[in-house]
């Protein structure tokens, strides 16, 4: 199934959300250092950045599915059922209220430690690669 021009620049609106919040997570770390835990000063906003770049990132990776796009390296990742799974119940965890403030759903993402993290930047820099290759040639 073919991809239209449409679909794609819908999805890339999701990704700019997606890549803006990575973007301000990765300033504040640069600029305050990388805050592990709520003690640290910057810890609230760091941490509002990181959870909505994931959760967004999860909305980009499944309208990327539902449109039934191809492209090799996203596949692969995405074929990580573990890692997907676990980032679609964050998404949950952060954009449906959660009684619990460190609910399992947000939890259990970040537990798989440093390579849910690596896992997350692949997956965006392979999505923000197909977007842009499918947008430039479109034109």
């Amino acid at each position: 199934m073919s991809t239209d021009r449409n679909q794609v620049l819908s999805l890339h609106k999701y990704f700019l959300n997606a890549s803006q919040m990575k973007r301000h997570y990765e300033d504040r770390g640069r600029a305050h250092g990388l805050a592990s835990s709520p003690a640290d000063d910057d810890w609230t906003f760091q941490w509002i950045y990181l959870s909505l770049w994931y959760a967004s990132l999860f909305v980009v990776a499944e309208g990327w599915q539902e449109a039934r796009m191809r492209n090799e390296r996203v596949s692969e990742l995405l074929a990580d059922s573990e890692k997907l799974g676990a980032l679609r119940r964050f998404r949950n965890g952060i954009f449906h209220f959660q009684a619990d403030y460190f609910d399992a759903r947000i939890v259990d993402f970040l537990a798989l430690g440093a390579e849910s993290a690596l896992w997350a930047h692949e997956l965006h820099a392979a999505l923000g690669s197909d977007l842009l290759s499918r947008l430039r040639s479109a034109h």
